[in-house]
């Protein structure tokens, strides 16, 4: 009676040992545990495993919405023209790595399984290999012999995307036609899930040659801030105050540096509305403006969010011919920082700081909302019918990590939110940015005095777990930082005390001790909540990659937190015992 849905997007493929960790059969008792956490009230899901849709297809009757693991037959073709000798050869190895002569390829290729990369890198290298290459390695009987043999010859994976365009461009149809097709054959099963079948491999196709023909390196990457600032410069009355130019950080991917002297308390950065990706804007499209007004007629009024939502995928959509496509071009594409986008195993890292089920309970409400999303206006207006799920949640997190409030309205703001976090003095004021309302521009006063050259900062204001779990970053120092602390049923108004520090105890939570211990004294409670809670980590973390890293700062900087709250109550308690 479970449905399917990935329990991660990013878990390599491993024969179903994901799915057997959740399943098990002793004697004649079959025993589940769930895979993800599940509110009340919301479905449950099951992640079914490594499968690509031809299995489900062909065993279950129906094609995922979303499957990660949907997978392409690739045939690769050499790139070089060689003597028959050296073609057979070739073509003997490829028999050897791949006796159908194709491999199955993953939008995603990190999730591939051991096993399929190995296949599909010595594929990719006997491809290129040259005649004196394939002479010597000839003998090879497994794949992994011919990745040894071959170890000269470099991986290229981008090789390929003239072959999967030209795969894309076999079809009879093109996947828009595919789209509203599936709309006009409804009570049509078999029908159905043969178009949704092959909307399925098209989609994974695109998502294919987008990913490998994106850009990798940092050079491409400074063309592509390069074209932004050229595309602001353009675009100069949008932009009446300027001082800043962006560039490629090291570190943090993208941030601004002054282009003149700032002082502090002068706007440096004006942005006119006109220029944004906002919910005014999306109804002044002409194409997106009449989904907006039919959904407002449908259902009464607007969502200022998905239409942001909207404007950025619709936008996105067009490539080139967007306004906006310089910008877009150098907006993250790789969302794996994010904790929405963990694995399981990092998940797992987190257990006992209360951030995990907040993540947890985000992935769950990011998936509830594109599915109710998805029938109410994916599936129902043309324009929009080709968003996926990868689509929706790489412009929700978007969203979510870069808008730029004002009078209540989130907005994506061009070279405003490229400007990055950080807390450069003890006193830096936190962010404002305000909306000029004779001049219709929205406008940024520096909390501090910067240098030509220098890297501008603004500090945002947020305690470490709003960073982490909406921008996937740790800030340090960070004098905003708090931990939240999960308190038993005994709460009036709720479980979860939140922003405490050694030096702001909310009053409500020294009232509930006050009255919940009447014959204990609040620090030594407290003291008490804190070593629990200290308890509840894991005591190291392996940094083994970025990601792990960055999980045991925050970890690290929860447990800092804890310990100074149960120093500090320990020494108030035991002054007070002095005292009487």
């Amino acid at each position: 009676m479970f449905n399917y849905a990935p329990v991660s997007d990013t878990r390599k493929a491993d024969y179903g040992s994901a799915f057997l960790k959740s399943h098990s059969v002793s004697g004649a008792v079959a025993k589940v545990w769930s895979d993800r956490s599940c509110s009340k009230g919301q479905q449950l899901f099951e992640d079914y495993g490594d499968n690509r849709d031809l299995i489900y297809l062909m065993n279950h009757g129906f094609i995922p919405e979303h499957n990660p693991f949907s997978s392409v037959p690739v045939e690769l073709a050499a790139t070089s023209s060689l003597s028959e000798g050296s073609v057979e050869i070739r073509e003997k190895l490829v028999a050897i790595i791949a006796p159908q002569k194709t491999v199955e390829l993953t939008a995603n290729l990190e999730i591939l399984s051991e096993e399929g990369t190995t296949h599909f890198h010595a594929l990719l290298r006997v491809r290129d290999a040259s005649a004196a290459d394939l002479k010597r390695c000839e003998h090879s009987k497994s794949a992994d012999k011919v990745n040894t043999c071959l170890s000269n010859v470099p991986i290229r994976p981008e090789s390929i995307v003239d072959e999967l365009k030209a795969k894309l461009a076999s079809y009879p149809t093109t996947l828009e036609f595919d789209t509203e097709l599936l709309r006009s054959v409804k009570g049509q099963p078999h029908t159905a899930i043969a178009i949704r079948y092959r909307i399925s491999q098209k989609r994974t196709l695109s998502k294919l040659i987008e990913s490998l023909a994106a850009p990798t390196d940092s050079s491409d990457l400074h063309s592509l801030v390069t074209n932004f600032n050229r595309w602001v410069e353009k675009h100069r009355e949008s932009f009446p105050q300027n001082k800043l130019r962006a560039v490629v950080d090291p570190v943090m991917r993208i941030g601004v540096v002054a282009s003149a002297p700032i002082a502090a308390e002068e706007v440096y950065i004006s942005v006119h509305e006109d220029i944004l990706i906002s919910a005014a804007n999306a109804g002044k499209d002409p194409e997106l403006s009449t989904v907006i007004n039919d959904l407002k007629k449908r259902f009464g009024s607007s969502d200022d969010f998905h239409s942001v939502l909207f404007m950025l995928l619709h936008e996105r959509s067009k490539k080139s011919e967007s306004l906006w496509a310089p910008y877009i071009n150098i907006l993250p594409t790789d969302m794996s920082h994010n904790p929405v986008m963990f694995s399981k195993n990092q998940l797992d890292l987190l257990k006992g700081s209360s951030i995990l089920p907040r993540i947890q309970s985000r992935i769950a409400t990011i998936r509830s909302k594109f599915e109710k999303v998805k029938s109410l206006v994916f599936e129902y207006y043309p324009l929009l019918s080709w968003v996926t799920f990868d689509d929706y949640l790489w412009a929700h997190l978007i969203i979510d990590s870069r808008s730029i409030w004002w009078n209540g309205k989130r907005h994506l703001v061009p070279l405003l939110d490229l400007i990055n976090c950080a807390e450069v003095t003890p006193s830096m004021r936190v962010h404002a940015t305000e909306l000029n309302k004779q001049t219709r521009v929205a406008e940024t006063k520096a909390a501090l005095p910067f240098a030509v050259g220098e890297q501008v900062f603004e500090n945002y204001g947020q305690p470490n777990h709003i960073y982490f779990l909406y921008h996937g970053f740790v800030l340090q120092p960070n004098s905003h930082d708090c931990v939240s602390l999960e308190m038993d049923s005994w709460l009036d108004e709720g479980n979860t005390v939140e922003c405490v520090t050694a030096s702001n105890v909310p009053v409500r939570l020294t009232s509930a001790l006050k009255s919940k211990f009447p014959n204990d004294s609040v620090h030594s409670t407290l003291a008490k909540i804190a070593k629990k809670a200290l308890a509840g980590y894991h005591d190291t973390i392996t940094a083994e990659g970025a990601t792990e890293k960055q999980i045991a700062t925050f970890l690290e900087s929860e447990k800092q937190i804890l310990r100074e709250l149960i120093a500090v109550n320990n020494e108030l308690e035991h002054r007070s015992k002095d005292e009487l």
